[in-house]
């Protein structure tokens, strides 16, 4: 499958490159967002960002993604100096991987961006059932298995579920860091970027894993109205790759 996708960036990218004015995760009134894609578009105008992607959220019950990549179209041929990519956003319905859209809805947009929305079987209304350890473990392992699916080429807020269940009400631990690693392990493997998500907490923490570990990223905002696109702490990035190198040259003086 010829996928159109997003820019990504890494460690050296940001190194060589610094980062890039983004926004790959936005959210139009064709599904929970607000706005249409033509506020979005002069939002994204009005910060200056140099790329969008639509992800609004599918099922295999969606009839309107034709329409969604018709209208997103129209807003990529009368705005030609920004960047406009046609992305869905579809959750896992099992633990191996797959996905909740139909095959024809894949052909009509540029990539699919996989989620974890629900522990499978789903069990949000009784979590005591699982647990934060157990719902960390299980979240990862799903993901990695979302990496492996052919359709899905971008993982969209990593641990945000865990966060949405469990925290601060169930634990103040944020997600594990070992399997933030086995992530970004199973991804660099799979060749697919994680997404940095603006309103996942610890992002710092996050962000900083990926580095270390090299793996490839996304930046989205999360957007749901106009107003929130490119709401994004680009700043941010800088500042955590100076503290991986300023902590790796630590440890190479020791």
């Amino acid at each position: 499958m010829n996928f159109v996708l997003p820019s990504h960036l890494s460690r050296q990218k940001l190194v060589d490159q610094g980062v890039s004015l983004v926004d790959h995760q936005i959210h139009t009134y064709y599904s929970d967002g607000a706005d249409d894609p033509a506020a979005c578009v002069r939002a994204a105008q009005r910060r200056k960002l140099t790329e969008i992607a639509f992800t609004d959220h599918v099922w295999r019950s969606s009839e309107w993604v034709e329409s969604y990549a018709e209208e997103i179209e129209q807003q990529r041929r009368t705005n030609p100096d920004l960047r406009i990519l046609t992305g869905v956003e579809a959750k896992a319905v099992d633990h191996d991987g797959h996905v909740d859209i139909a095959s024809e809805a894949v052909s009509l947009v540029d990539y699919v961006m996989g989620v974890v929305h629900r522990y499978q079987p789903d069990v949000s209304g009784d979590l005591a059932k699982l647990g934060p350890v157990k719902a960390a473990e299980m979240e990862t392992a799903i993901t990695c298995r979302l990496l492996e699916n052919p359709i899905v080429s971008v993982i969209g807020h990593p641990a945000r579920t865990y966060y949405k269940f469990f925290y601060p009400e169930h634990t103040r631990d944020p997600f594990p860091a070992e399997l933030i690693r086995e992530m970004a392990t199973k991804a660099k493997a799979c060749g697919k970027p994680l997404e940095v998500n603006a309103k996942v907490p610890h992002l710092e923490r996050f962000l900083q894993i990926l580095l270390e570990e090299d793996a490839m990223f996304t930046i989205g905002s999360d957007a749901h109205r106009a107003d929130e696109v490119g709401d994004i702490d680009f700043s941010m990035f800088s500042d955590v790759l100076n503290k991986v190198d300023h902590d790796k040259s630590c440890e190479v003086r020791k």
